[in-house]
């Protein structure tokens, strides 16, 4: 349980960790302990390295997510207060446009999960999600300085979960999704209630200058929750996490509106079969 663990010295936890190793598959191995800390959270994590991913990914790694009992969701009583830009951004870009219509209390009550309380069990998860999609390819032809070419593939969470079952894993629960971003903060983003001013949540070149906390590591060593576009698939059918496709940012519903989406407790619902753009993360259960 977190409590427990966060009380455990390096080495301690390391000897849990090689104790694990002995029992998980053998595709898995013990790679390291990492302190990792994001906003008001500070943890020890165990990292396991999996050999399963083809060689044009990233080498696949999975984090020891500690269990235990949890605060998650938005708490409605205790409202959000934005400061004076991001209450700017709402009026002025957001509700002004009409693409979000309504008071930022609404869309928060829409969109953000209920107050709970929740009892995770320890379960791998992995630190990066991957494209399910092929990467875009740079074709020489297109034009006379080339171009990028991108194929539009569609997915189903169904074909997903059967494939990645076979190789032992499943989906994470939306409730063990929402745990691992926030990794215990009950701050709105896992680094805190800040965003940059002006800039739209982006990768690459066009983030915020000096501004990168939804680039890094949170504090269980996850990459998570980094672009809009990229959300990911749950347990739970029609609940999409970390993002909402890139709906709000394509549409430029705001510059704070997309930010949120980025929020730990923010969900997006998806009831067609098919869906597209999706980040897969895998979850292996340890009990």
């Amino acid at each position: 349980m977190l409590d427990q663990w966060d009380r455990f010295s390096f080495s301690e936890c390391e000897a849990i960790a090689r104790d694990l190793d002995s029992a998980l598959p053998a595709s898995f191995r013990f790679h390291k302990i990492e302190a990792c800390s994001l906003g008001d959270q500070r943890h020890h994590i165990a990292v396991f390295e999996w050999a399963g991913l083809p060689d044009s990914y990233h080498k696949g790694f999975f984090a020891l997510t500690p269990g235990g009992t949890a605060t998650l969701g938005y708490d409605r009583e205790q409202s959000f207060v934005p400061d004076q830009q991001q209450q700017a951004s709402w009026e002025n870009e957001t509700q002004k446009t009409g693409m979000l219509p309504g008071a930022l209390d609404a869309f928060l009550d829409q969109t953000m999960t209920p107050l709970r309380h929740v009892h995770i069990e320890p379960f791998l998860l992995e630190t990066q999600a991957t494209p399910l999609a092929a990467p875009p390819v740079y074709d020489e032809t297109l034009g006379p300085r080339g171009g990028w070419r991108k194929s539009v593939t569609p997915l189903t969470a169904q074909k997903t979960l059967e494939r990645i079952s076979r190789e032992g894993f499943r989906f994470p629960t939306s409730d063990e999704w929402e745990y691992a971003c926030a990794a215990g903060s009950r701050s709105l983003f896992r680094w805190g209630n800040t965003t940059p001013p002006f800039s739209i949540p982006s990768l690459g070149r066009q983030k915020a200058a000096g501004w990168d906390l939804h680039l890094r590591e949170n504090a269980f060593c996850l990459l998570i929750a980094c672009y809009p576009y990229h959300w990911e698939f749950c347990a739970e059918p029609g609940v999409m996490r970390g993002g909402d496709g890139g709906s709000a940012l394509h549409a430029g519903a705001g510059t704070f509106a997309a930010w949120l989406t980025l929020a730990s407790a923010f969900h997006s619902r998806w009831e067609h079969e098919v869906c597209y753009g999706v980040y897969l993360r895998r979850a292996l259960s340890l009990v």
